[in-house]
């Protein structure tokens, strides 16, 4: 008998699922008076607010106002469970009365400051789509359909989009905090002024390409992962780790990379450009087709497998402040290769680099301080030969400006009146300093002379 109740229930399933199948490749659904529908006249619908429609996961027509009635019954579920701890909420999808929108195909909608978060929505279709101040906390829109659609002011916390296809679509402000973003449905979309924490991160790329801007990347852990055709566009990444990474066709201009490490990493046709990199770690890492020009290079750390191309680093800054940590030996290549090639103003600011470094290390004390200041502080170890001229002009004008000021106001006019051989007296006017304006008197080989101050 049980084994029959089983039976059974495996052939309405898959029966159910034939239907579903069936309806999706005719291009059919059922409209409110239970007929069957051409999917072209659905397209038609929701080409205009008045007449919008979507359909669940049995290609049954829904209005609008079923969907409002539908999240706002999934808002006074959420509230009920308001208080209940973090690791509740992550289980709150399982509850039974959690909205179920799997499958649903809401075409071109429009929804405004909609919470479905912990709602399951695998397999949704917002194709087309705009959602503004939306929360998706713990939500499930694994396998989901993104494509062309516009999510402006999203939480993704804790979301499930693995799988997700987001073709085209556009992303902006939106949160990723411990989202799972294995995204395969390809590329080609942009997120603008968004954040990522603590994500996994899974790119699969191809011949199209994602665009970020002004997006903030924090706590990512890239460790082996591959990404090609990515742009990064005045981005930021904090704590990011790169390492074992492969990188293909990736921009990051004008992005602050900073404190990220590259260790071990290979680089086909990466772009640095304007990028900041202080405090960045390159130990291992194939530099061979990678680009650094106006990139900032500010105490990184620099030991790669392999040196970038001249021409492709020579136009950064901060290659006086390059640091090792135990093999100076790519270094001192970087500086050759850059006086091979006419560069030789780079070149003395990688021996600055080395030369500091090699200072820290052997003379971390009081001669440390004594060939920085006679050394470094001055000329930075020939690689700037102008700074010690600008150091006695400035020495100069501050005694000049100190003389001027001393010879205004704390100076005073007197008069030496001398009586000469003839017995004529000498008025002569000096300028200097008196403690009292009395009369003084004193001797000079053996003549008095008179001084009278006058205030």
């Amino acid at each position: 008998m049980f084994k029959n109740i089983i039976f059974c229930c495996l052939i309405h399933s898959f029966l159910l699922q034939a239907h579903l199948l069936s309806a999706e490749s005719k291009g059919k659904y059922t409209d409110k008076n239970g007929q069957s529908q051409s999917m072209s006249l659905y397209h038609e619908k929701i080409k205009s607010p008045t007449t919008w429609i979507w359909l669940d996961k049995d290609f049954q027509e829904k209005s609008f106002a079923e969907l409002k009635q539908i999240i706002a019954d999934h808002e006074i579920w959420l509230a009920s469970y308001e208080k209940a701890n973090e690791s509740k909420k992550l289980e709150l999808k399982k509850h039974p009365m959690c909205t179920n929108l799997s499958k649903a195909i809401l075409y071109s909608a429009f929804l405004e400051g909609i919470n479905l978060s912990h709602a399951n929505m695998k397999g949704i279709k917002l194709h087309g789509s705009t959602i503004n101040n939306a929360t998706f906390v713990g939500a499930n829109l694994s396998d989901s359909n993104l494509r062309k659609g516009y999510f402006t002011n999203i939480s993704f916390e804790y979301t499930n989009l693995d799988g997700a296809d987001v073709r085209s679509a556009t992303f902006s402000e939106v949160k990723f905090l411990s989202t799972k973003f294995n995204v395969k449905k390809h590329l080609d979309f942009i997120i603008n002024k968004s954040s990522f924490d603590n994500i996994d991160f899974v790119i699969h790329g191809n011949n199209e390409k994602w665009t970020f801007i002004n997006d903030g990347f924090y706590n990512l852990n890239l460790v082996g992962k591959k990404l090609i055709n990515i742009d990064f566009i005045s981005s930021k990444f904090i704590n990011t780790d790169f390492t074992k990474a492969e990188l293909e066709n990736i921009d990051f201009y004008n992005s602050s990379v900073n404190n990220a490490i590259f260790s071990d990493i290979k680089l086909i046709n990466v772009s640095f450009n304007n990028c900041d990199l202080s405090f960045s770690n390159f130990s291992q890492a194939d530099l061979s087709n990678a680009t650094f020009k106006d990139a900032t290079l500010d105490d990184v750390i620099y030991e790669p497998k392999t040196n970038p191309k001249p021409y492709n680093i020579a136009f950064s800054n901060g290659l006086g402040k390059l640091r090792y940590n135990s093999d100076p030996s790519k270094l001192v290549k970087l500086g050759q290769s850059l006086y091979d090639e006419g560069y030789y103003d780079q070149s003395k600011l990688i021996t600055t680099s080395f030369k500091r470094q090699k200072r820290e290390k052997e003379n971390p004390g009081f001669w440390g301080w004594i060939e920085w200041g006679l050394f470094d502080y001055t000329c930075e170890y020939g690689s700037n030969p102008l700074k010690p001229l600008i150091i006695i002009l400035y020495i100069y004008l501050f005694f000049s400006i100190i003389y001027t000021i001393r010879t205004l106001f704390c100076s005073k006019t007197v008069l030496v009146n001398k009586i000469n051989k003839d017995g004529k007296e000498i008025l002569i006017p000096l300028s200097f300093t008196l403690k009292s304006d009395e009369t003084m008197y004193f001797t000079k080989k053996k003549k008095n002379v008179n001084i009278l101050v006058i205030s």
